[in-house]
C-alpha cells in the first residue's frame, strides 16, 4: 500500500522519478487502491507454482506493460524498465519487479480453472464498469420504450505463419514452441499455417468487456457459451438491470442449439444468423414466403437495401446439442435483398440473397426489420477489435499456452476497462438518452416473382404435412442397406465392412445428416491431421490445403414426411416449423446506446498527458541473521509456503509515498477525484 499525494511542484530530487509514461500506471494503481481492487486480486489470481511471483506481481508488471507506449515486447519492456523496476515495484507496494523470463515461467504455470472466474471478476467489479453498464445511455430501447442492455460475443483468429525448421544429423530434433498454442483451423480472411482464437464478450453499450479465452485452433463455441453466459449474468446483477431486459449477439458460427442452449438456460435472450438457410427450401416454408409481406430494413445506405419478415418458429436442433433441458422454438426473422449471384452469408435462390436470423426476443417489442438492424448493429464489433490490437497489441502471442496467453489478454482488456471508466469519471455527467421518434413502416407488399418457384400439391382441408428431422442414430440402420458400391464407385479403394475405411486404413467418422437437393445424405469426415499426413492424399484430392478433410456422402433417399390429421386425439410428431402469429408491434423507433466509449478513453487520455509521478521507496529492512541459519522450521524444512505467505514475500515492509504532478491545481484536483472514485 502506498500513500497518495498530489501536487503541482516539480518532483524533488531526493525522490525517484518516474518515467514520463508511468503517470498512468501510477493514477491507476492509486485507483485500484483507494477501491480495494489491489488487495482483493492476490486473493483472486491464485496459480500454483514451485517459488516465484505471486499473481500480484505478474498483474502489476502487464498492466505496467499496457501502459508503457513502447512497442508490444515483453523483453523490450523489461529492458526500458531495468532502472526503474525497484520504484514501479514501490508504486504496488511491492519490492522486487519481475523480469520478462519470471513473468514467461508464471504464464506457462497458469491454467484455465485458474482464470475462469478471475476473469469475470478482473474485467467487471475489479475495473467498477457496473455503473457504465447500467448506464441509461449505454442501453439501447425498443419500439415500446423499454431499456436493453446488448452484448456481444464474437470470436477473433490470430494467424501465424510456420517458418521452415532445418533438420541434419548435427542438430537436435526440430520442436516448434508454438505448439501448445495454436493448431491448424480456418483462419477466414486471414493466412496462415496455424493459428489460435480469442473469444470476447463485450458490453456493446459501455464498450467493456467481460470475460476472453484462448484456445489453439478455431474456437469451440459450444465450449465457451456457458462462461459467456455467466459473465453477462454478472455484470447484469453488478448493474442491477433486470436479466430479462439482456440481449447476446451472435455470428452465423454460433448458429445451432449447443451454442445457444446455455444463453437460454442462464435467462439472458439471445439474436443469432442460423449457419444453414436450408430450411428456406421446404415446400411449406417456401410457399409461406411467397405470399408474405415485407419490410424495408432501416440501414445507413452503406451496404445493400434489406427487406424482412416474421417466419415463424423453428425448433434449433444439431447434433452435438444432447437435450439437457427442453430448448423452446426460437422465431425465426428472415431478410433478403435482390441480388445477380451469392454473396456473404446465407442463401442465393432465384436473384434473392436470403438470411435467416433466430431469436427469443418478442415480436412487439423488436418487429422484424427492426431485429434485422439491430443485428447488423454488431458490425462496428470488428472496428473495435482493430482497435484494441493496435492500442493493446493483443493480436501478438506473448505466451506459448493458452491460459498464459489468455492471462496477458484479460489484463490488457482490464486495462481498456479501466481507461473507459476513469474517462468517465473525468466526463461526470454522462447526460440523458435522445427522445425516440414515432416508428415509420415502409411495407412491401409481394410483387414481381416469387422467391421461390413450389409446385402446389392439392391436399384436403384437414391434412398438414410436414418434414421429420432426421438423427444420426436413426440413419444408422439404413446405411447398412446402401448400395456401397455404387455410392464408393467415384472413391478408388474405399470400402464399406459394417464401417467406412479410407484406403490407408483410417475409420471416417459418422459427421451428421443433412438434407440436400430433397434428399438426405449422411456425411462421413476424416480428421484433418490424418489427411494432413497421409501418404495416400494424392489419390483423394488434388488440394495443397492443409485443413483438408475427406469427406463421403451417402445419399439415404427422400427427405422423410409425415401426413398427420389435424382432429387426430392420438400422438402427433410435432412439426418443427409454425407459422408466426400477428403481434402489434410499438409505436416508437428503436434507439441503440448513443455513448461512445472511444470518447470516454479520449478524455483520460487527455488528463494524464501532463501528470508525473514520483515515488519515495522504504529503505530495504537489514537482514539480522546469516544465510546459513533459517529464522524458523517453517524455512529450516523447506515447506510449502502459504498464499499469504507468497504473497508476502515481495510486499513492502513500510508504505511507499507516491505524489502525482500536475501542471495546473484545477488538473491535480480533477485527478484526485477520478482516482478516488467520486467522478462518476
Amino acid at each position: 500500500m502506498t500513500l497518495l499525494h498530489f501536487s503541482v511542484t516539480p518532483p524533488a530530487r531526493r525522490r525517484t522519478r518516474l518515467p514520463d509514461w508511468a503517470g498512468e500506471f501510477a493514477l491507476l494503481i492509486a485507483h485500484l487502491q483507494s477501491t480495494g481492487v489491489l488487495a482483493e486480486l492476490p486473493e483472486r489470481l491464485r496459480v500454483q507454482r514451485q517459488g516465484g511471483y505471486c499473481g500480484l506481481d505478474i498483474v502489476l508488471f502487464l498492466l505496467a506493460f499496457f501502459c508503457w507506449t513502447g512497442p508490444r515486447s515483453l523483453n523490450k519492456f523489461g529492458e526500458a524498465c531495468a532502472s526503474s523496476g525497484d520504484a514501479l515495484a514501490a508504486v504496488g507496494g511491492r519490492s522486487d519487479w519481475p523480469t520478462p523470463s519470471s513473468v514467461s515461467r508464471f504464464l506457462s504455470a497458469a491454467g484455465r480453472a485458474d482464470l475462469d472466474e478471475f476473469g469475470t471478476w478482473l474485467l467487471g467489479a475489479g475495473a467498477g464498469a457496473s455503473a457504465l453498464v447500467g448506464a441509461p445511455v449505454a442501453m439501447a430501447r425498443d419500439t415500446c420504450g423499454a431499456s436493453w442492455s446488448v452484448f456481444d460475443f464474437d470470436p477473433s483468429v490470430q494467424a501465424q505463419h510456420l517458418r521452415a525448421l532445418p533438420e541434419g544429423p548435427d542438430l537436435p530434433p526440430a520442436r516448434r514452441r508454438s505448439n501448445g498454442l495454436c493448431a491448424p483451423g480456418y483462419p477466414g480472411r486471414k493466412r496462415g499455417d496455424t493459428q489460435f482464437s480469442t473469444g470476447f464478450v463485450i458490453s456493446s453499450g459501455s464498450g467493456t468487456w467481460l470475460q476472453a479465452t484462448v484456445e489453439p485452433g478455431n474456437c469451440d463455441i459450444a465450449r465457451c457459451t456457458p462462461l459467456m453466459a455467466k459473465a453477462i449474468v454478472q455484470a447484469m446483477t453488478d448493474a442491477g438491470n433486470p436479466l430479462d431486459h439482456s440481449l447476446v449477439r451472435i455470428d452465423g458460427a454460433a448458429g445451432h442449439a449447443s451454442a445457444v442452449a446455455p444463453f437460454v438456460q442462464a435467462g439472458v435472450h439471445y439474436l443469432v444468423r442460423l449457419a444453414s438457410c436450408a430450411l428456406l427450401q421446404q415446400p411449406d416454408i417456401a410457399a409461406f414466403l411467397a405470399s408474405a409481406t415485407w419490410f424495408a430494413v432501416p440501414d445507413s445506405g452503406s451496404g445493400p437495401s434489406r427487406q424482412a419478415c416474421d417466419l415463424g418458429s423453428w425448433l434449433l436442433q444439431n447434433h452435438d446439442w444432447q437435450g439437457e433441458f427442453d430448448l423452446p422454438p426460437a422465431r425465426l426473422v428472415v431478410s433478403r435483398f435482390p441480388a445477380k449471384a451469392k454473396r456473404g452469408a446465407g442463401i442465393f435462390l432465384d436473384g434473392w440473397q436470403y438470411e435467416v436470423f433466430a431469436t427469443d426476443i418478442n415480436a412487439a417489442a423488436w418487429p422484424a426489420p427492426e431485429t434485422v438492424e439491430l443485428y447488423y448493429g454488431r458490425c462496428g464489433l470488428e472496428n473495435r477489435f482493430a482497435q484494441m490490437f493496435k492500442d493493446l497489441g493483443l493480436d501478438h502471442a506473448y505466451s506459448q499456452t493458452p491460459a498464459g496467453q489468455r492471462l496477458v489478454t484479460l489484463v490488457g482488456l482490464w486495462t481498456a476497462n479501466l481507461r473507459t471508466v476513469m474517462g468517465a469519471g473525468v466526463v461526470g455527467d454522462l447526460g440523458e438518452p435522445v427522445p425516440q421518434k414515432p416508428r415509420e413502416v415502409h411495407e412491401i407488399p409481394p410483387a414481381g416473382p416469387a422467391p421461390i418457384v413450389v409446385p402446389t400439391v392439392a391436399l384436403a382441408p384437414e391434412v398438414t404435412v410436414s418434414e421429420v428431422p432426421m438423427t444420426r442414430e436413426a440413419a444408422t440402420p439404413m446405411l447398412a442397406k446402401l448400395d456401397w458400391a455404387k455410392v464408393l464407385a467415384k472413391h478408388p479403394g474405399w470400402l464399406w465392412n459394417g464401417e467406412l475405411k479410407c484406403p490407408a486404413g483410417h475409420v471416417p467418422r459418422f459427421h451428421a445428416v443433412r438434407p440436400m437437393e430433397g434428399a438426405l445424405y449422411a456425411i462421413f469426415r476424416v480428421r484433418r491431421n490424418i489427411c494432413r499426413e497421409c501418404p495416400l492424399r494424392s489419390n483423394c484430392t488434388k488440394s495443397t490445403d492443409p485443413n483438408y478433410s475427406k469427406h463421403i456422402h451417402a445419399n439415404l433417399g427422400r427427405v422423410p414426411r409425415t401426413i398427420a390429421l389435424r382432429d387426430s386425439p392420438g400422438p402427433q410428431t410435432a412439426p418443427r416449423w409454425l407459422a408466426p402469429l400477428s403481434a402489434p408491434p410499438g409505436h416508437l423507433r428503436p434507439a441503440v446506446a448513443p455513448l461512445v466509449p472511444s470518447a470516454l478513453r479520449q478524455a483520460w487520455c487527455a488528463v494524464i498527458q501532463t501528470a508525473r509521478a514520483d515515488v519515495t521507496r522504504p529503505p530495504a529492512p537489514a537482514k539480522n541473521r546469516p544465510p546459513w541459519l533459517a529464522d524458523n522450521e517453517i524455512v529450516r524444512q523447506r515447506r510449502r509456503k502459504t498464499w499469504r505467505a507468497r504473497v508476502d514475500r515481495y510486499a513492502l515492509r513500510e508504505r511507499a509515498s507516491l505524489r502525482i504532478h500536475a501542471p495546473t491545481r484545477a488538473n491535480a484536483v480533477a485527478l484526485a477525484r477520478v482516482v478516488q472514485g467520486t467522478g462518476m
